[in-house]
């Protein structure tokens, strides 16, 4: 039996070896298995040395290499949420950027949807495009949050954006940014929920005046989005992908 579990080298396997020790005593025999054998059973002299150095190493070391390895993972991660969100943010501003081509461009009653001229004709006019924009924000929004909250809770046991080296001035810049691209999630949602809904505040956009300033104020949250847009984009280059 012991034959058919040959290990590599063609010497017995673990379980063989630690079988013949056990067993051997029993029927009144002393049986060595050969050095070899022994060998290939036993640890690594690396995972020895590795074990080792592990158990040597103070409380304050083994923080810091749990906090490495953790910020490691947690970047990785925050990448591909980072990136995802960019691309949502973007698809956000793009079709944002053509509803308000269709609504706001022209005079009061000479829209492209007044004049039946609508991008996309009645699905960039109706409720097509006004559905699609609402779910892209909303996953742009979701993926942003779980972003910064990656972001927030990246430990920093090296503080990397301090010195001189290019890699913490590009990080001082991705920092930087993110304060702009902050209030632009922020600020960007406010102004397209007054622009969607202007009976909140009291406006009607079947009024020529009120028109006039619910253009102006969906005119600004375009020129948001793209500083919001322009910033995340910017943030991404900086650090070669969030």
């Amino acid at each position: 039996m012991i034959g058919h579990n040959l290990g590599a080298g063609g010497y017995p396997s673990g379980m063989d070896v630690a079988f013949l020790l056990a067993a051997t005593p029993v029927f009144g025999f002393a049986l060595t298995p050969p050095p070899a054998a022994l060998a290939a059973v036993a640890p690594e002299p690396s995972r020895i040395s590795a074990v080792v150095a592990a158990s040597q190493l103070s409380v304050e070391d083994r923080r810091y290499r749990d906090a490495v390895r953790a910020r490691a993972r947690t970047a990785f991660i925050k990448r591909y949420f980072g990136m995802s969100s960019l691309l949502w943010v973007a698809t956000s501003a793009a079709v944002g950027g053509v509803r308000y081509v269709n609504r706001y461009g022209g005079s009061f009653g000479d829209t492209p949807c007044d004049d039946d001229a609508g991008v996309f004709g009645d699905f960039g006019c109706g409720d097509g495009l006004h559905v699609l924009h609402l779910v892209a924000s909303q996953i742009a929004m979701g993926l942003y949050v779980t972003t910064g909250i990656l972001a927030l809770r990246m430990p920093d046991p090296d503080d990397a954006a301090s010195g001189p080296s290019g890699f913490a001035r590009r990080l001082r810049t991705h920092r930087a940014l993110a304060w702009v691209h902050l209030a632009g999630m922020i600020v960007g949602p406010l102004l397209n929920l007054v622009a969607e809904h202007p009976d909140i505040v009291g406006l009607d956009r079947r009024d020529r005046s009120d028109y006039d300033v619910l253009r102006v104020i969906a005119t600004a949250q375009v020129g948001v989005n793209l500083v919001t847009l322009g910033a995340l984009t910017w943030a991404a280059i900086a650090m070669g992908g969030f």
